[in-house]
């Protein structure tokens, strides 16, 4: 038997590396889809992407919004924080919450695709701390963050 959060966090392909998902109405709160379960769905599309990756301790991604806008310096806050945590690599699954983020603005991006990167040098005493590195389509370091936070409950 499936259990809950498999079948509410399931992708499916719809291109080479596009998924769908159907977001559950019971992971709305306060009017808006929590953050830790969108986050469990990007996940899964991450995970069937790359099947044989090895468990590192990093996250990297090609970000752009799905209208098409173009990246300017507020959409990049966005971006910083926009990834799965690097725990899911270890397969610890589950919302992580912030306790300090700081982010970084360093210049207006270029138009097109963002690549996005988080690693991690350290998990211990149940928190983690996550370094992220935003690069726009012109090879420039346009933003970065750091951000601490607690790992996710297992079981």
């Amino acid at each position: 038997m499936p259990y809950v959060f498999d079948t509410t966090t399931a992708v499916s392909a719809v291109g080479e590396g596009r998924y769908a998902a159907s977001l559950d109405a019971g992971w709305v709160v306060g009017g808006g889809v929590n953050g830790g379960y969108l986050l469990a769905v990007i996940g899964n599309a991450l995970r069937a992407t790359l099947p044989s990756k090895p468990d590192p301790l990093s996250v990297c991604a090609w970000f752009r919004l799905e209208d098409g806008r173009e990246p300017d310096p507020i959409s990049l806050l966005l971006v910083v924080d926009a990834l799965p945590p690097v725990t899911f690599t270890h397969g610890n699954l589950g919302w992580a919450p912030t306790l300090e983020l700081t982010a970084h603005v360093r210049a207006k991006p270029a138009a097109g695709w963002l690549k996005v990167r988080h690693a991690t040098r350290n998990m211990a005493g149940g928190m983690f701390e996550e370094d992220c590195e935003v690069w726009d389509s012109a090879g420039r370091l346009v933003a970065q963050s750091r951000q601490l936070a607690r790992l996710p409950r297992q079981g």
